[in-house]
């Protein structure tokens, strides 16, 4: 089985399939950049002494984490 290149399917699908396959790579690339932004984060509340609120922060960045690798996962 071969993959699938991207760019080549952008040329040789011109047209609305060319567009859909340019939005998946962004949406893709946005959420790789979501994904290296929240392991930092997750990083900075690790290790410290959290308040109530930071806990729930630390949680929340956890379960977006957890939710954008679900997405890049199913992309890729």
């Amino acid at each position: 089985m071969q993959d699938i290149d991207p760019e080549e399917s952008i040329r040789d699908w011109p047209g609305r399939r060319a567009r859909h396959i340019e939005q998946l790579l962004e949406y893709i690339e946005t959420t790789n950049k979501e994904i290296e932004e929240l392991k930092a984060d997750i990083e900075d509340y690790e290790g410290a002494d959290l308040s109530e609120h930071e806990r729930r922060e630390l949680a929340e960045c956890r379960e977006d984490l957890r939710q954008a690798r679900y997405v890049s996962d199913y992309y890729w």
